[in-house]
């Protein structure tokens, strides 16, 4: 309701206690009754002339609107209308939400389409779609956009050359040439660039394509760079094995405290303290714990220890510590943690490239492997490492102010062996960094990944409090989820471009905004895109009755005038009489 309403409304309720009480004071009783009447309907008929009063009313549907968005053809719209004899009206997005109709059968929409925030405002509008072909460009993108110091940048996208000459696709950083791959003519194929960035803090590096001396595109990768966390890592093994062995020497070998403990007889134990030192780690107990930021172990190894020393591990987890627990059988059903990650097995044991995705870091390179065991996603669980067909090697999730991440994948130890470093690298400092005390307890997924400046860019938390995030000097207001009470989302539109930084109550992150013109090929077929999944499901949705619509009509303040003249009328004649 307006403020004008307000006023309106007060107004009018003390100028009827006045008439009132004037009304009831007279001598003259008579007819006081009518009187009283005719008081309340004349003042309410004033203050109806002073409100804004508006009623639904059904209306036939409109046949067809075009929306032009960006890329489309003039000459493709003009043709459209001839065919169809008709003079349809033309918006763009921003001046079709604007007008407010909603009345119509259908949405023609020529260019490259809609995001789906405004898709969204067309409230099931039928949706014909008619796309703009995708011209030269990068078509999709993926890079880390933060590292620790010596991690490799792994940049990774696919790109659609429609010339007859090749295109070069060149990642530069600090104006040094670092990667480039050359993409032939008329084609449309994946690429990787990588290096290893020199440099600590923020930067903005770049990714041009280049035709002969003509540059196509010229792109900003935003980076920031940090000091790899110093961990203390405690590993509990029911066995010597190549995975716990390659694991302990790259741990010590990048300034990682670690302590080891492999099971070699009931109540015998080979122990190894490396960059620290010595503990006695015989009996698992919670102080000992407390000096340990991750615990990784594996299932038999877990199911060994006693009740007491599982109840300390239980325990710790729920005040921070982070676990890593590596299953090569069905967890068992005893442990504390075996219903969240519920693991099932594939029917053949077959020997298979297994390409791994992880989540942040792009794709890694295939290792051939027995992959049995995959686990099954459940609410409350995010997925840190998927194989090619999306199913779930590591799955994580929030355990009271700890994390816990389960693997089935125990052959990282092959990426060494075949030279690929950087793979383990990237794999083993992410689960690490992802479930250690005190890192990553809010984690932050942007929506979508390349903000854009005067765009709405929606925040999901994964939290056990409100982080009550704060960008700039404005406060980011959220919602908590109802199935997933840690997840907390809400939506933010960036202002400016550039680096920005988002304060949480112990936490922050640093994100970049991008401008409009950033990115026009990849934003455009993200927009294609989504426009085809909306017609889809149109087409298998139930059909929308857009035959009719309601608009808001005023009421005519003819009939109040007339209330107001009609009692005011009554009310003389009675005095003029009465007296």
């Amino acid at each position: 309701m307006a403020g004008w309403d307000y006023i309106v409304i007060v107004a009018g309720a003390l100028l009827l206690l006045i008439t009132c009480y004037k009304e009831h004071k007279r001598r003259n009783k008579k007819n006081l009754l009518l009187r009283l009447t005719a008081t309340v309907l004349a003042t309410a008929g004033v203050t109806l002339l002073g409100l804004n009063i508006n009623y639904k009313q059904t209306v036939a549907a409109e046949n067809s609107v075009i929306i032009i968005t960006a890329g489309y053809n003039k000459d493709s719209v003009q043709f459209f209308k001839d065919a169809a004899n008709k003079n349809l009206p033309a918006y763009t997005f921003e001046d079709f939400i604007a007008s407010g109709k909603t009345n119509y059968k259908s949405v023609h929409v020529f260019g490259y389409g809609l995001s789906a925030d405004e898709l969204q405002q067309l409230h099931n509008i039928p949706v014909i779609f008619h796309p703009q072909t995708i011209g030269t460009g990068i078509t999709s993108i993926h890079w880390q956009q933060a590292l620790h110091t010596g991690e490799k940048l792994r940049v990774q996208g696919s790109f659609n050359n429609t010339a007859n000459t090749p295109v070069k696709i060149i990642l530069n950083g600090l104006n040094t040439m670092l990667d480039s791959v050359t993409i032939g003519p008329n084609k449309q194929q994946p690429f990787q660039l990588s290096a290893v960035p020199k440099q600590s803090g923020k930067a903005v590096y770049n990714i041009t394509a280049v035709a002969g001396d003509k540059v196509i595109e010229d792109e900003l990768l935003p980076v920031e760079v940090t000091a790899a966390d110093s961990l203390k890592v405690l590993i509990l093994a029911a066995s010597p094995d190549f995975e716990d062995n390659f694991l302990k020497n790259w741990l010590s070998q990048n300034s990682y405290q670690v302590v080891v403990r492999n099971t070699t007889s009931k109540d015998k134990y080979d122990r190894s303290f490396l960059n620290t030192a010595t503990t006695n780690i015989d009996k698992i107990t919670g102080p000992t714990l407390a000096s340990f930021d991750v615990l990784i172990t594996d299932a038999a190894a877990f199911a060994a220890l006693s009740k007491d020393e599982q109840n300390s591990i239980q325990t710790s987890i729920s005040n921070g510590l982070g676990m890593i627990i590596k299953a090569d059988t069905t967890l068992p059903s005893s442990s504390f943690y075996a219903q969240t990650f519920p693991v099932y097995s594939q029917p053949h044991k077959v020997s298979q490239n297994v390409m791994l995705q992880l989540t942040g870091a792009g794709a890694l390179h295939g290792v051939t492997a027995e992959q049995l065991l995959y686990i099954r996603p459940q609410p409350g669980t995010q997925a840190l490492t998927t194989d090619s067909s999306a199913q779930v090697l590591v799955n994580s999730a929030v355990y009271g102010s700890g994390k816990i991440a389960v693997t089935t994948y125990n052959n990282t130890y092959s990426w060494m062996l075949t030279g690929n470093k950087d793979d383990y690298y990237t794999y083993w400092s992410t689960l690490l960094n992802k479930v250690a005390k005190g890192r990553q307890q809010t984690d932050i997924n942007f929506t979508p990944a390349v903000p854009v400046v005067n765009q709405p860019l929606h925040l999901t938390f994964a939290a056990n409090n409100n982080p009550q995030p704060v960008i700039g000097e404005s406060p980011v207001y959220l919602q908590q989820g109802v199935q997933l009470p840690f997840e907390w989302s809400g939506t933010y539109w960036p202002v400016q471009t550039g680096w920005q930084t988002i304060k949480m109550q112990n936490d922050s992150a640093n994100f970049y905004v991008y401008s409009a013109d950033d990115w026009k090929i990849a934003t455009a077929v993200s927009k294609t895109n989504a426009t085809q999944q909306y017609v889809q499901q149109q087409q298998f949705s139930s059909p929308v009755d857009v035959l009719q619509a309601t608009e808001d009509v005023p009421v005519n303040k003819v009939y109040f005038f007339i209330l107001l003249l009609v009692c005011c009328t009554y009310l003389w004649v009675e005095r003029k009489f009465n007296g």
